[in-house]
This record gives structure tokens, C-alpha cells and sequence, in this order.
């Protein structure tokens, strides 16, 4: 379960103390960047909802399930929305690109999987991300990274059948994704 703390106001949001953040592991680039639009949402109140998420790193977690990913096999989490698998998805990439030297491609659609800014989440190893600004897009990047980049493994988080598609056409790929159990059960 996930602690949550409730703040009504950008003012509450912005009086957060910069210990609480460093708990909560948010980037200072991140953090830096709420607090410049809190500040300017005090001064024109316009803010109607704020969600942040922040990628948790489970360091050894994949363990169990680790010997799929030597043997090159495409792996699919499938779960309900909570259950974690965004979070194995970040291990599983860790362990293909540093323990298995695989060239890893992540695209990713919400940044939840690669982290925020420029260069990939900590969590998710030595490979190359692809962030696409919209979900339509992704099929057309996933297609792009497989032509242009010759990945061992693609890695993406809420899978969808174009996605299924695309990698179905290419023989030497490993694909390891994510899907919501509603999603997979109503297609």
C-alpha cells in the first residue's frame, strides 16, 4: 500500500518542507520545478488537481524469474492497476542491460517507467529511451526503435495490440511489458 498524505492547497503544497521531498526521494530537479509552478499557482490560484508519482527502485526483486530473461524470453506482467508491475518492469531492464549486457530500448509513453528529464531512471540500467508524447504514438516509436537501433530487448509499460503486432514481426526480439488485467481480459 502506498502512504499518501492529502495537501488541499497549492499554499499547503508548497509549505512541504524540502525534508519531506528528499523522503520521498523526488528528484531536486523535479522538486525544484513543483515548487516554481506552486509558487506562481499562489499568486494566480488556476491549479484544480496535482498527482505525483515517483518510480520506486526494488532492487532484487525479479529474482524469481530472472533465468526467462537470460534465455532471451518475452515476458509479460500482467496485474491490476497498483500491483506493481511498472516497478518489475524497471528491475527487469536493470538486469537485461547490466547483468545480461543486453541492448535495451525502453519506450516509454508516461515517464513512469523511464523517470522525469533527459536521462533514464537510475533503476532502469545502461540502456537508451525513447519517450513518446502521445499513447497513439507509440506503435510508430516502437516500430522506429526497432528499425534504427537493432535492440535485443524492447521494454514498455501498457502494452497494446498494435505494440503485439510490431514485435510479432521481428524474430530477434525480446519484448517485456505490462498490461492492466482488464485490459488483457478484454481484448
Amino acid at each position: 500500500m502506498v502512504d499518501e498524505e492529502w495537501y488541499d492547497t497549492a499554499l499547503s503544497l508548497r509549505e512541504i518542507p524540502d525534508s519531506d521531498w528528499k523522503d520521498w526521494r523526488v528528484p531536486g530537479r523535479l522538486r525544484d520545478k513543483l515548487k516554481a509552478k506552486l509558487e506562481h499557482q499562489c499568486q494566480r490560484p488556476m491549479l484544480s488537481g496535482l498527482v505525483l508519482r515517483v518510480g520506486k527502485v526494488a532492487y532484487g526483486s525479479c529474482q524469481e524469474i530472472s533465468h526467462l530473461l537470460s534465455h532471451g524470453k518475452s515476458t509479460l506482467l500482467i496485474g491490476e492497476p497498483g500491483t506493481g508491475k511498472t516497478t518489475a518492469l524497471r528491475e527487469l531492464t536493470r538486469l537485461m542491460s547490466n547483468s545480461y549486457k543486453k541492448l535495451v530500448v525502453v519506450v516509454d509513453t508516461t515517464c513512469e517507467l523511464g523517470g522525469f528529464g533527459t536521462l533514464p531512471h537510475e533503476a532502469i540500467g545502461n540502456v537508451m529511451r525513447i519517450k513518446v508524447q502521445k499513447r497513439e504514438d507509440l506503435h510508430r516509436e516502437m516500430v522506429r526503435a526497432i528499425q534504427n537501433y537493432s535492440p535485443h530487448v524492447i521494454v514498455i509499460d501498457e502494452i497494446g495490440s498494435a505494440e503485439v503486432e510490431a514485435a510479432r514481426s521481428t524474430r530477434i526480439l525480446t519484448v517485456v511489458a505490462g498490461i492492466v488485467f482488464w485490459t488483457f481480459t478484454d481484448a
